[in-house]
């Protein structure tokens, strides 16, 4: 029953984003960037509560009973506010115009082609790196998180931090703070505009695969963190608590960064060859079912690294 109730979460949570990012990608970046914010915003709010859960409380169906209408009452919060932006004139220009943004420009709407029903391969062949790079970004993170770095444990004597609340704090509400904060860093000016400047080419297709593709290195390192029950083959190279937390923020932020990008860069790109609405849509699709797949087998991929590390599923 868990397992089914999870699978249809999933299926709608995965429409509902589909359809935002949809949205956010005929908006100007600072949208796209507040609409996957969002999810990293959701996840330290989860962590905090199952923090304060575990402080409260140790019976689990009393905290199930709370998280239930928690989750119940954002969703119909959710539900209110998606009906008010359906009545927001400047959301409607946007939907309707993708190019609104660009009339200060001196550019013309009559200069954009209004149809190209562009194919998948059109798509493939202009935004291979984009796409490369946000499948590779969550197939890294879920590769590893929760399934391998669940298991880390803590080095300190203090049994209430390391037995009640070190995966709690380090493993989930690092990771989901600084997943914040990296998708909110694209959001300002000065990183957008000159972050090449300071982090090679981060703002291309080619940087942010460059940077997706370094992020393999966290395959590497977790498991020579204190991994509870891990072979006796692999060493452990960081068992202090502080060292597993710097690994934890920069892959944190890394993740954050990187996704947020990407679905600013590409919405951008096809509005710069002066696409069609359609076209930037199927763009905007294409984009969200990439980074669904690198989801999907970066879980599925999570068993395997885990039987590696540990020798156990």
């Amino acid at each position: 029953m868990n397992l089914f109730a999870s699978c249809i979460i999933t299926i709608f949570s995965s429409v509902v984003q589909a359809a935002s990012l949809n949205h956010a990608g005929n908006m100007p970046p600072k949208y796209i960037e507040a609409v996957v914010s969002g999810q990293a915003i959701a996840g330290v709010l989860s962590s905090v509560a199952a923090i304060i859960s575990s402080a409260v409380t140790s019976d689990q169906a009393t905290s199930a009973m709370c998280f239930f209408i928690i989750a119940s009452v954002i969703s119909l919060f959710v539900t209110f506010a998606y009906y008010i932006l359906l009545k927001n004139e400047y959301f409607n220009t946007f939907q309707l115009n993708p190019y609104a943004n660009d009339a200060t420009s001196g550019v013309q709407n009559d200069e954009f082609e209004e149809s190209q029903n562009k194919g998948w391969c059109w798509f493939i062949q202009n935004l291979w790196s984009e796409l490369f790079a946000v499948f590779l970004t969550p197939f890294i993170t879920l590769a590893l998180f929760p399934g391998l770095v669940a298991q880390i444990r803590s080095s300190s004597n203090n049994e209430v931090w390391a037995e009640q609340y070190f995966i709690s704090v380090i493993t989930f509400l690092v990771f989901n703070i600084f997943d914040y904060v990296g998708r909110l860093i694209t959001n300002f000016e000065a990183v957008r505009n000159y972050s090449m400047y300071f982090i090679w080419k981060s703002r291309t297709g080619i940087g942010a695969l460059f940077y997706s593709l370094i992020r393999i290195i966290f395959l590497f390192m977790f498991p020579l963190c204190n991994v509870d029950g891990k072979s006796e083959s692999i060493p452990t190279y960081f068992p202090e608590d502080w060292q597993y937390t710097l690994w934890m923020i920069f892959f944190a932020a890394t993740h954050g960064y990187l996704t947020s990008m990407v679905f600013i860069l590409v919405p951008e790109k096809l509005k710069n060859q002066k696409l069609s609405n359609s076209d930037i849509s199927n763009g905007n699709y294409i984009l969200f079912m990439v980074y669904s797949i690198g989801l999907v087998a970066g879980s599925g991929a999570a068993f395997g690294v885990k039987y590696i590390v540990t020798q156990s599923l």
